[in-house]
């Protein structure tokens, strides 16, 4: 209906300005969406809205030719594609000052002070400890390539215990549903370590 598809894409416009904002918060100073279709430009759009006030430069790119489902899945690689496709035309036309709209609107107004690349998901919210960035930095600076983790959250048993008790006696069928989508507390399964904040062990 069109208030399922108006809640959707507000909720898809919400997430991605959270992960534009988590890029902003940890410095990063510019952010390029890609997409294929006009809804995927419009989210870009409203989500660039709510961030007008940072600092972070923001645009959107659209790399598709046509509007079909199979494009649309294949995204990051047209992302990937079309991104290596400009750096080569860059670096080559770069001497010669032949460099139009199109490389402006993935590299900026100046593309030359780009040295590393960091790409993601429009749900993919950034974590980083302030005092890891010089870490990262370094190692950015001796060639090596960072990949992020992701940290999925996985529903437990153990935190739906006493909801799984009580809906057992009332709703046999709707108890059934809990369980399958609730990692069991059993076996190995039932050893759920707490991460300890005073601890050296974290992530960065």
């Amino acid at each position: 209906t069109s208030l399922e598809n108006d809640y959707s894409s507000h909720l898809v416009t919400l997430q991605t300005a959270a992960t534009l904002a988590s890029l902003d918060k940890v410095g990063i100073p510019r952010a390029v969406i890609v997409g294929v279709t006009d809804n995927e430009k419009y989210i870009a759009q409203r989500s660039f809205e709510m961030l007008k006030d940072r600092l972070i430069e923001l645009s959107y790119v659209d790399v598709g030719t046509s509007s079909s489902e199979k494009e649309w899945k294949l995204v990051p690689k047209l992302a990937l594609v079309e991104f290596h496709r400009i750096i080569s035309a860059f670096n080559e036309n770069y001497n010669r000052r032949n460099i139009n709209s199109t490389f402006f609107s993935w590299l900026g107004p100046n593309p030359s002070r780009w040295k590393n690349i960091y790409f993601s998901e429009p749900d993919l919210i950034l974590h980083i400890r302030p005092r890891a960035l010089r870490s990262l930095s370094l190692e950015l600076r001796k060639g090596h390539i960072l990949n992020s983790h992701r940290l999925q959250p996985i529903p437990h048993m153990q935190q739906f215990a006493d909801i799984y008790s009580n809906i057992t006696h009332l709703n046999k069928e709707l108890a059934d549903r809990l369980k399958e989508v609730l990692l069991p507390n059993l076996a190995s399964f039932s050893a759920v370590h707490q991460l300890n904040q005073y601890s050296r062990i974290d992530t960065c």
